[in-house]
């Protein structure tokens, strides 16, 4: 099965302050709450493209920070995913991509304000997982461990992994 055949069949794994089920066509669907937006694959593929696929990667999808440009790492933290991101919300713009470990879970587009609101949330979902500004090119990785990075993008126009759409 392709990775584009399995991104975000499950949507209900998404906190429920995220997402709502609703009627639609006689049948029951999953949808972003006021606020937030799942995206489809292309959107996420392009987003994970900008930001995580920019930077080099262990095997298990975690960013190698030994092998990234020290200039680039803006903080670093051990602490509760929510304890650093609220110092760290200055750093994003209006609004932020989250992007699961887990393929099959739909990334978010979510504002900014709502974000901060959800933080307890967004943590309790996945031990791993990336929080990408757009606005201001700035990658948020909290990992299985617990460490915290935020690091501004590479300037490099090319990813550091093609990224190309295989199969699981």
């Amino acid at each position: 099965m392709t990775l584009e055949g399995v991104y975000g069949m499950q949507p209900a794994l998404l906190p429920r302050s995220m997402v709502r089920l609703t009627l639609a066509d006689k049948k029951l669907l999953w949808v972003g709450r006021p606020g937030v937006e799942l995206l489809d694959f292309e959107r996420h593929y392009r987003y994970e493209n900008e930001s995580l696929h920019r930077f080099p990667q262990h095997r298990d999808g975690t960013i190698d920070w030994t092998a990234v440009d020290s200039g680039l790492v803006l903080d670093e933290a051990s602490t509760e995913f929510e304890v650093a991101m609220s110092r760290w919300l200055r750093l994003v713009g209006d609004r932020v991509v989250v992007i699961w470990s887990e393929v099959v879970v739909p990334s978010v587009m979510i504002a900014v304000d709502l974000f901060a609101e959800l933080l307890a949330d967004i943590a309790g979902t996945f031990a791993e997982f990336w929080v990408y500004s757009p606005d201001a090119r700035v990658l948020v990785e909290n990992t299985f461990a617990g460490q915290l990075t935020a690091a501004r993008l590479p300037d490099n126009t090319s990813s550091s992994r093609t990224g190309a759409r295989g199969s699981l």
